[in-house]
C-alpha cells in the first residue's frame, strides 16, 4: 500500500514483481520495478525503494502493543504451520529433500528446529533483523537496470543535477555481454544459463 501511494505521488514506474528467494541459506528479497521515463530512472527508483523500506520499518516500530500481539502472533503461527506441514505429493516431498541435499550443509531436521526456534523470536528480534538486513548500513544491495536493444545507454559518471537526464554512476558496471559476464564474474547457479 505504501509503495503504491508513493509511486502514484511521484508518478513513477509501477511495481512489476516483489518476491523472495533463497540460495544456500542466503535469503534474497527482490523488488522489480518497470518504467521507461528518463526523469524517473533507476537511481530515482532505488531511492524510492529505500524510502519505502524505511517507512515500513517506521510503521513496524510505532505499532501499538495490541496490534503487535495480533500481527506478529499471527505471522508466527503461519510460519510454524508452513514449516510443519507435510508434503502432500511425492513431487513436493522430492522438492523438499532435494532442496536440503543441495544446501551447503544439509540438515533433515532443519524444519523442525526452525519451527521450534520461532517460539523464542520476539518482535524486538524482528525489528533488529529488519533494520540490520533491510534498512541499516550493513545491508547488502544490488540494483540493476536493463536497456532494450534500441535504447540509448547513458554516459558513465554523469550528474543528474547538471545533465538533466538519466545517467550511470561511477561505481556502476555496464554489462553488454551477459554470457561473458556470467562466466567471468559469477559462480554457482548465477553463472549458469538458467
Amino acid at each position: 500500500k505504501q509503495w503504491y501511494q508513493r509511486r502514484v505521488a511521484i508518478t513513477a514506474g509501477y511495481l512489476a514483481s516483489c518476491f523472495e528467494e533463497a540460495y544456500k541459506d542466503i535469503l534474497i528479497y527482490n523488488i522489480l520495478v518497470q518504467g521507461s521515463r528518463a526523469d524517473k530512472g533507476a537511481e530515482v527508483m532505488a531511492e524510492e525503494i529505500d524510502k519505502f523500506v524505511q517507512l515500513t520499518y517506521d510503521e513496524f516500530s510505532n505499532m501499538p502493543q495490541d496490534t503487535i500481539d495480533k500481527f506478529f502472533g499471527g505471522i508466527k503461527i503461519a510460519m510454524k504451520k508452513q514449516l510443519e506441514d507435510q508434503p502432500i505429493s511425492m513431487s513436493l516431498k522430492y522438492d523438499r529433500y532435494a532442496l536440503e541435499i543441495f544446501r551447503g550443509m544439509p540438515d533433515f531436521e532443519r524444519r523442525a528446529k526452525q519451527s521450534a526456534a520461532i517460539d523464542d523470536i520476539t518482535f524486538d528480534d524482528f525489528l533488529e533483523f529488519y533494520y540490520r538486513y533491510l534498512v541499516g548500513g550493513s545491508r547488502r544491495k544490488i540494483s540493476t537496470r536493463v536497456f532494450g536493444k534500441d535504447d540509448t545507454i547513458p554516459n558513465v559518471g554523469g550528474d543528474s543535477g547538471n545533465s538533466g537526464g538519466d545517467y550511470i554512476l561511477d561505481d556502476e558496471v555496464i554489462v553488454d555481454d551477459v554470457v561473458q559476464f556470467r562466466e567471468k564474474h559469477l559462480s554457482g547457479k548465477f553463472g549458469r544459463e538458467d
